[in-house]
């Protein structure tokens, strides 16, 4: 589990320091505070550790953006994180020409000892981390880096909006599935293998219970290989309770699908080692948010998840102490969790939702 996190100098989070994560961190904020800058930077990580981004080959990292107030104001972009016992941090720095290489990348593997030396894993030129690679050599501290790597690239990035519904619909490519990609695009093959397997069945079932809920008039999935497409593709077809007459996927609307797909994320069998989610609350109906509130909090009791949200429905379901307020000022984000005593007194009358339509928890974006 990523136990703390410092980010100096990525785009509007200037100083990051120490940040301490939870099972369940749910960052609350107007648009543009830097709750979608965070998730971007934990994404790069991820896709860094998959080899999926170079960093000199992407549009997010070019001196006068990725930099904290461009290469005028920063030096440099920080990382230091804590697994437990186990240490990571490397510095991100630009060259002249613009491009960037990784300095001063480091492992310790007993934090908090009387030894915790840091191990140097060295630096790149090439705009690619050594951790991926050191974690196939099977040399010093390979046990440590062999799990940072697990638990890093093992991450699962959700964003459910209006122009991802048709990959959601389908139909989708029948494939081997063990999570749902991040634009919902393998939904059907996901609750396939899910309905196949003698193990994971309970959870689908478990989805079936919670779109009922939502959907009384949902009975079950159709799930099966498209035979006019010689078994290559799955379609979510399904049944009500009060026909036997098969719906197809285009029947369910776009927020009913975005339910289910977070259903299939929430209610995995094999959750990664963490979930983050942006903007959940998109499209859903006022029964699918409490619902999903109760997804996310018994979800967290198995993996951490992180949550951005400004949707007051949504907040009113989590304790103080989930909620993470992120808020700017002079184009520096800041981000705070939030205590208990310090609303005891307001939670007697009001919800935690109903407290940040009212601005008494203080999340506004500041003109600068």
């Amino acid at each position: 589990m990523l136990d703390e996190i410092t980010i100096q100098g990525y785009k509007s989070i200037q100083n990051m320091d120490a940040f301490k994560l939870m099972k369940l961190n749910v960052l609350i904020g107007e648009n543009g505070a830097g709750k979608s800058n965070f998730i971007s930077f934990l994404k790069t990580l991820n896709s860094l550790m998959l080899g999926q981004f170079n960093i000199n080959g992407s549009e997010n990292f070019v001196a006068r953006s990725a930099l904290f107030r461009g290469s005028d104001t920063s030096d440099k972009i920080a990382f230091s994180s804590q697994f437990g016992k186990i240490g990571y941090c490397f510095d991100i720095v630009p060259s002249s020409d613009e491009l960037f290489f990784f300095e001063n990348e480091s492992i310790c593997c007993n934090l908090g000892s009387s030894h915790d030396d840091w191990r140097r894993l060295g630096n790149s030129m090439c705009g690619k981390l050594m951790l991926p690679k050191k974690a196939t050599d099977n040399g010093p501290d390979f046990d440590s880096i062999r799990i940072l790597f697990d638990a890093i690239s093992s991450w699962q990035f959700y964003h459910f909006y209006g122009s991802n519904s048709s990959l959601m619909k389908g139909p989708h490519a029948a494939e081997s599935c063990k999570h749902l990609k991040g634009d919902g695009s393998n939904l059907g093959s996901v609750l396939l293998a899910m309905k196949d397997n003698e193990e994971s069945r309970r959870y689908y079932k478990e989805i079936v219970d919670s779109v009922q809920l939502v959907m009384p008039s949902f009975a079950d999935f159709i799930l099966a290989p498209d035979s006019e497409n010689h078994g290559t593709t799955v379609s979510i077809n399904w049944r009500t309770n009060c026909s036997d007459c098969p719906m197809q996927q285009d029947d369910f609307s776009d927020g009913m699908l975005r339910f289910i797909c977070l259903a299939a994320v929430f209610l995995q069998p094999d959750p990664p080692e963490m979930i983050i989610v942006d903007e959940p609350e998109l499209g859903l109906s006022v029964k699918a948010i409490d619902i999903l509130s109760e997804m996310i909090i018994s979800a967290s009791k198995k993996t951490q998840i992180i949550i951005a949200t400004q949707f007051s429905r949504l907040i009113s379901h989590f304790s103080c102490e989930d909620l993470v307020v992120v808020k700017k000022m002079m184009g520096a984000s800041s981000f705070e969790r939030l205590k208990e005593k310090d609303f005891s007194v307001w939670l007697e009358d009001y919800s935690l939702g109903e407290l940040w339509e009212k601005n008494i928890i203080q999340g506004v974006a500041k003109n600068e």
